[in-house]
């Protein structure tokens, strides 16, 4: 099998994983809030996700290296 395409699987697993934990401890948090701050914390998880995805393509945009996206 192709190494670039087996890191690739590997790389997108991982990556699926990272966000199904991060769903779990939203549903972990919000179970130990009260029920009308749940919201909140969904809010809160949901902002962290756009954060950590948008900060490399802002990282990138800075530093100027679009090449190779």
């Amino acid at each position: 099998m192709d190494p670039v395409l087996l890191d690739t699987a590997w790389l997108l697993l991982c990556a699926g994983l990272v966000f199904l934990m991060q769903a779990g401890f939203m549903c972990l948090e919000s179970g130990l809030t009260r029920a009308k701050n749940s919201i909140n914390v969904a809010v809160k998880n949901l902002t962290g996700i756009l954060k950590g995805n948008s900060a490399p393509s802002f990282a990138r945009w800075v530093d100027g290296s679009w090449a190779g996206l």
